[in-house]
């Protein structure tokens, strides 16, 4: 539901971006969407704090491998992306979140993580 709009693919270079050119390519090729694959180097995500941009990694990254799984059984049936867009709103709260964020550090912590990272 997080990606109902796409996940656009940036056929730039495949080098690192290091200059305000190839970054306006790549926000170009990112538009409005919430993340943005990247030819021959991973995936930009955004947000609109940590949180929201680490909601979204992890959900790129989990949706891929759901996908890559459901494949090998056979035709994938996506849900229709108007159906989705509905959705969103009651899946992708602020509150939500919030509760996932404070989730993971608690991860973190029980991972061992120092403190100054987990905040």
């Amino acid at each position: 539901m997080l990606f109902a709009d796409g996940v656009p693919l940036f056929e730039g270079s495949p080098e690192l971006i290091l200059d305000a050119d190839q970054g306006r390519a790549v926000a170009a090729a990112l538009g409005p969407h919430r993340a943005v694959l990247l030819c021959n180097h991973g995936v930009l995500v955004t947000g609109k704090d940590v949180p929201w941009a680490t909601l979204c990694a992890a959900t790129l990254e989990r949706a891929a491998k759901l996908q890559s799984i459901a494949h090998t059984f056979g035709l994938l049936r996506p849900i229709p992306a108007g159906a989705a867009l509905a959705m969103h709103a009651d899946k992708y709260r602020d509150a939500f979140v919030q509760e996932y964020w404070a989730a993971w550090l608690r991860k973190l912590g029980r991972l061992g993580a120092d403190a100054r990272m987990r905040t």
